[in-house]
Order: C-alpha cells, then sequence, then structure tokens
C-alpha cells in the first residue's frame, strides 16, 4: 500500500469512526491489519471496539505507534464521542496528543507535543 494510500485511509477513517453504534449490539472481536510492500512487513494496526468506544493502534516499523480512541456518541443520534490520537514510542512518554471533540456545529481541537 502507497503512503498516498494509507493517507487516504487515513482521511476516510474519522468519519467512518463517528458513525453511531447501538448501545444493545453485540461487540466484535478486534481486527488486525498488516501492511505489506512486497514481502517487507511495513506495519500493523489493531482495532478493537469496546463498551465506551473503538480503540485502535498502528505501528510502523522505526516510527512513533500511533494510538487512538474514538468514543461512541453519549446519545442515540448525538454528535459523535470525542477522537483522541496520541504518537509515542513504547515504554516513552507521549510526543503527540491531538483530541477533537463535537461542540454544537464545531468542533473543538486540542493539539499538545512533549516538551524539550
Amino acid at each position: 500500500m502507497t503512503c498516498a494510500r494509507l493517507r487516504s485511509a487515513a482521511l476516510l477513517l474519522p468519519p467512518l469512526l463517528a458513525l453511531p453504534i447501538a448501545a444493545a449490539a453485540p461487540q466484535p472481536a478486534a481486527v488486525g491489519y498488516v501492511y505489506l510492500r512486497g514481502a517487507d512487513t511495513l506495519g500493523v494496526e489493531t482495532i478493537a471496539p469496546g463498551p465506551t468506544g473503538v480503540r485502535g493502534s498502528l505501528a510502523m516499523r522505526g516510527q512513533p505507534v500511533i494510538t487512538w480512541v474514538q468514543q461512541h456518541p453519549t446519545a442515540p443520534g448525538g454528535a459523535p464521542g470525542a477522537l483522541t490520537l496520541e504518537a509515542g514510542f513504547p515504554g516513552q512518554p507521549v510526543l503527540q496528543q491531538a483530541r477533537f471533540e463535537a461542540v454544537g456545529d464545531s468542533v473543538r481541537a486540542s493539539l499538545t507535543t512533549a516538551a524539550g
């Protein structure tokens, strides 16, 4: 998968995650994706739905791990829950964090980076 396709997939994923999910629906099992170029593994992504939201992580060779959590809407048909993304190396402090929350007809974005 090319970098352009990965970027396209990354742009399409958050809106899809914002779709309402019925609270009474059974939770599907976690899924995983392996990104390959020929016989080389470029990265591994896991997505695991839970009772309060969907959690995912993307680990690519030599890059910080990106983890994200998309909270379910607080009410049926309500605004999407908050989306939080973090990037960092395992066992190290978080390098960057972004949080997006629906507020009325707008989105509030909060971006933080590690000091240093």
